[in-house]
């Protein structure tokens, strides 16, 4: 079982009909392919947890680099897992609002850290009862 994290620049507005949309594909796909995660957003970020078979998880970035819906892919971290994190959602979503907090404030880690780091805020902020 793995985990991959990737950041991205979506290139549409928060909220808006492509989310439901990625969702919405995202759930299907996922549960076809064993795969579960976590998508977080804010106003100019996309940082998304996928876990699941390694052959699984790495041929859907594949596919996710070449999505015309954002730019500037970086892949943050991919790690070995014992279980899953977010085991319970195909697929998890949270757009954060000026209310809560935006990704800017994720940890500004370096190098393997950095991808660590970010992974852990996500699991956080997945929890239910999440707030600022």
């Amino acid at each position: 079982m793995f985990q991959l994290l990737y950041s991205s620049k979506p290139l549409f507005n928060a909220g808006s009909r492509q989310d439901e949309e990625i969702l919405r594909a995202a759930l299907q796909h996922n549960i076809d392919q064993d795969i579960t995660g976590f998508l977080l957003r804010d106003v100019s970020t996309f940082y998304q947890v996928l876990e699941g078979p390694e052959k699984s998880i790495l041929g859907l970035f594949e596919t996710i680099k070449r999505d015309s819906r954002h730019k500037d892919v970086q892949r943050e971290g991919f790690w070995e897992i014992e279980r899953r994190s977010f085991g319970h959602w195909a697929m998890g979503y949270r757009c954060l609002t000026s209310e809560l907090v935006s990704c800017e404030t994720l940890p500004e880690s370096v190098g393997a850290k950095r991808g660590e780091a970010i992974r852990n805020s996500i699991i956080r902020i997945a929890k239910p009862g999440f707030s600022a």
